[in-house]
């Protein structure tokens, strides 16, 4: 299967406009009458493992693009797509967002469909199922268990050295000023010394 690079995976990128959408949904009968399928259509299979998430702006409103690895198939042409960049229903993405904030990456497969709804002013809303529970990983792990390499296992630190012996509570203190030649009153004792 030809995998198309894309720069970023969008439902419209992957095949999937309004009208791609509505005619989807659409069945037009013997008699030419057109009616909206009563079933949810399957759009798209999306799955990827997502690093990080970036908010962003566009006419359409606020969007979060999660960037990683990406494949998604149109489920109507067989294609597949490839991008380091995903945007996906603010429903669906967020809630990714929200586990990357505690987790290296995010690996995730979604199914991505279509239901005809006369109260939308799209004229229909996307289903999302998942095809397997998300799971968090670490991908240098996960890379060092791929090519057969043992995992590192950090060592515990050596033991501190022991503290120097107390100091024998009859021996006179030390004078910390007058063997400190930074101390001021060493400055002016050496000042004074000097002038003698």
């Amino acid at each position: 299967m030809k995998v198309e690079e894309a720069r970023k995976l969008t439902i419209r990128n992957c095949g999937f406009g309004r009208l791609e959408i509505l005619a989807a949904l659409t069945i037009v009968g013997d008699d030419k009458k057109v009616t909206m399928k009563p079933d949810t259509v399957p759009l798209l299979r999306i799955a990827g493992s997502a690093t990080s998430a970036k908010p962003g702006q566009s006419d359409l409103g606020e969007y979060l693009r999660l960037v990683g690895s990406f494949f998604a198939d149109n489920l109507m042409t067989g294609q597949r797509f490839h991008s380091a960049a995903c945007i996906l229903p603010n429903f669906v993405s967020e809630s990714l967002g929200e586990a990357l904030k505690t987790n290296p990456a995010v690996e995730f497969g979604l199914l991505l469909s279509a239901k005809a709804d006369a109260t939308s002013a799209t004229g229909y809303v996307f289903t999302v199922e998942s095809l397997f529970d998300a799971e968090y990983s670490d991908p240098v792990q996960r890379l060092l268990t791929r090519a057969g390499m043992s995992v590192p296992k950090l060592e515990a630190p050596a033991d501190p050295p022991a503290p120097p012996a107390p100091a024998d509570p009859q021996a006179p203190a030390p004078d910390l000023q007058r063997n400190n030649p930074i101390h001021p009153s060493s400055a002016v004792r050496s000042a004074a010394t000097r002038k003698r």
